[in-house]
């Protein structure tokens, strides 16, 4: 999307969030969308507090919705986790990556993409805090495990070297 755009996009995304509450209702699956899509953009722009406002409530409803344990309601802890590390707010996405990465294990299981992904999220959050102790392990359980899997599922993917280990 061109820069030029993203005014134009906003408007239309604010405007369809609004149509779909009155005509659909907060909770709808199709008003969710919309939230997220006006989400995304305001990520594209670098609109970090504009995108927490709304990953916030997309995960309020979420979980209000659906349960703790639902895949978009994991989603959802996933991205305002991203948005905390976005914007250095390291404790916070501690904690909701945390949340995300234990209920992912406990309901999906450990080789499960969305575990890994959260494992992964979570180590690179204390890279950030100068925590290398509390990220190694999380790195030494999903970045072999998320190889293998891509090794099996992307034969251009093999080709690539091992990777590096300082």
């Amino acid at each position: 999307m061109r820069l030029g755009l993203f005014p134009e996009a906003q408007s239309h995304l604010q405007r369809a969030v609004e149509l779909r509450q009155r005509a659909l209702g907060e909770y709808h699956p199709e008003t969710l969308k919309a939230i997220n899509a006006l989400a995304m953009l305001y990520l594209r722009q670098g609109k970090y507090t504009d995108n927490e406002a709304l990953s916030t409530r997309i995960l309020e409803m979420r979980r209000h919705e659906l349960c703790e344990e639902h895949r978009d309601t994991l989603d959802a802890m996933d991205m305002l986790g991203e948005i905390y590390s976005l914007q250095g707010k390291y404790a916070l996405a501690e904690q909701i990556l945390s949340k995300e990465m234990e209920t992912a294990h406990r309901v999906l299981g450990d080789e499960n993409s969305i575990t890994l992904d959260a494992m992964n999220d979570l180590a690179l959050v204390y890279l950030n805090e100068g925590k290398q102790e509390l990220a190694d392990p999380f790195h030494a359980l999903a970045l072999p495990e998320g190889r293998k899997r891509a090794l099996r599922n992307n034969a251009q993917v093999a080709r690539l070297p091992p990777l590096h280990r300082p």
